[in-house]
């Protein structure tokens, strides 16, 4: 079992379709008026001033039987997994942030009543995330790669 491993000053790249979509946009349905796109605007110049984005990631044996997999004394159950799978020797579990001072913003600009930059503010901190775990899932698959081993796509509990 590998030590909890911690990955800092990690680039990111939000996606404005992502942030929309969390405002409720259809990408290539709805198209934002300028006011919107402003407010995304003023939103990720703040969010980006307050994300402190980090992963911390641990690399467990798996025990396996069937559709379960069970690692660090956790079993998940994933269906189909044997046949989608077939062997998996090892995980990596990773829990992602961008640290907490976005999310007071968010709190202070709601209890402001400036609820459309809260709302804004608050779909960034989901891009951000997104972008975040999409980072963290590329770089575990480039070391899987280099190591000669299979990768498969990330599971996300949300």
């Amino acid at each position: 079992m590998d030590a909890v491993r911690v990955l800092e000053d990690i680039p990111l790249a939000i996606d404005p379709d992502d942030v929309l979509r969390f405002q409720g946009y259809k990408a290539g349905v709805d198209v934002p008026s300028a006011d919107v796109l402003a407010l995304f605007d003023d939103a990720l110049v703040l969010g980006r001033a307050l994300m402190r984005p980090r992963a911390a990631l641990r690399t467990l044996p798996v025990a396996r039987a069937g559709d379960q997999l069970t690692a660090g004394g956790v079993t998940l159950t994933i269906p189909r997994i044997a046949e989608r799978w077939s062997d998996v020797e090892e995980i990596v579990a990773g829990v992602c942030t961008i640290g907490e001072a976005l999310e007071r913003r968010v709190s202070e600009l709601w209890e402001a009543r400036d609820l459309p930059l809260a709302m804004m503010l608050d779909s960034v901190g989901s891009g951000a995330v997104e972008s975040l775990a999409e980072y963290v899932n590329d770089q575990l698959c480039q070391e899987g790669i280099a190591r000669g081993v299979k990768i498969t796509n990330r599971v996300s509990p949300g």
